[in-house]
């Protein structure tokens, strides 16, 4: 690809020259329109993964928090039970 015409080249080659640079440049400004038209489609589908991802994350972590005492709070539930049988036992004694 020839970007400059020689100094002595005749009119006829200096327009042909610049007939073609000008097919260049507008093949070259559709190709970036066109990738730029496409960027927010992509834009779009990476905000929605990165949001599934956080939403899978954040649903991993409630369950984490809702699991992490459990066996406390079941005992503390049997031993809340046990209180109030022995407290009720203990009224009708």
């Amino acid at each position: 690809m020839l970007h400059s015409v020689k100094a002595d080249a005749s009119p006829e080659e200096k327009l042909d020259f610049l007939l073609r640079r000008e097919q260049e440049v507008q093949a070259s400004l559709e190709r970036t329109h066109r990738t730029l038209e496409g960027h927010p489609k992509r834009w779009a589908a990476d905000i929605a993964a990165a949001a599934a991802d956080l939403r899978h994350e954040h649903g991993e972590g409630l369950a984490g928090l809702r699991n992490e005492h459990l066996g406390a709070r079941l005992g503390g539930v049997v031993l809340l039970v046990v209180g109030l049988v022995l407290a009720t036992w203990g009224n009708l004694a």
